[in-house]
């Protein structure tokens, strides 16, 4: 709970589990159907636009497993090589074979749900976005990250998924001694505001979503407008 807002999929697996996309997508509409029972209105809030595209709209190759030593012996190879090996292969003839391995359970939702989503975008100039970005990253540093990437990092190691993630990688250069906070809290920074024009990048290329200007005073009262309006002929 936030306040008087429930909240779902905050720490729902270990730091050292490998969660990964067709996870999110069962956990995700797991907790859609419930909401949508109780008639109440589900919201999905977040940066990955893949991983929301994923729930929204599904990806084809969700459920096959990773295979590790696939990705390793492909990972040496230069881009030349991988598109003579893509060319090759028999694309359905390997998703077939692997379908055995899907982990999706939940059916995703059917037209008539898609066309009753409401998406809603907010944006900012560049540079309120970076400062709000600078902001954030003081606070959490305020309140104990470097506290937080010591204790995961004694517990779980550096090698798992997570500790790779913005904020514990530039953490760990610190804690290793090679860079000092300052240093480590610029580099985290930078990586946050790449990140964030990388979300931008994706999102814009989706027609679907309306804009809104999160600098704007009136911004709330806009929103509720559309929400409001939306939810009238939709619910």
């Amino acid at each position: 709970m936030f306040g008087r807002i429930p909240v779902w999929l905050l720490d729902v697996v270990n730091p050292d589990y490998n969660f990964n996309i067709s996870d999110y997508y069962n956990l995700a509409w797991e907790a859609v159907f419930d909401i949508w029972k109780r008639g109440k209105l589900s919201i999905l809030v977040g940066g990955s636009g893949f991983y929301l595209k994923a729930v929204v709209d599904g990806i084809g190759t969700m459920g096959v497993l990773p295979n590790t030593e696939l990705r390793q012996e492909l990972s040496i190879l230069s881009v030349e090589l991988l598109s003579q090996k893509l060319k090759k292969m028999d694309q359905k003839r390997k998703l077939k074979n692997q379908s055995a391995n899907w982990r999706t359970k939940i059916n995703p939702p059917t037209d008539g749900q898609k066309s009753k989503i409401l998406w809603i975008g907010l944006t900012a100039e560049k540079k309120i976005l970076y400062e709000k970005i600078d902001r954030r990253v003081d606070e959490r540093l305020k309140i104990g990250a470097v506290e937080e990437t010591k204790k995961l990092a004694k517990k779980y190691g550096w090698d798992i998924s997570s500790m790779s993630g913005i904020g514990y990688r530039q953490l760990r250069q610190y804690i290793e001694g090679k860079v000092s906070l300052d240093e480590a809290a610029a580099r985290w920074k930078r990586a946050e505001h790449d990140y964030a024009q990388k979300q931008q990048t994706w999102f814009k290329k989706d027609k679907r979503i309306i804009w809104f200007n999160a600098a704007k005073k009136d911004i709330k009262e806009k929103v509720a407008e559309v929400v409001r309006e939306w939810y009238t002929l939709n619910v």
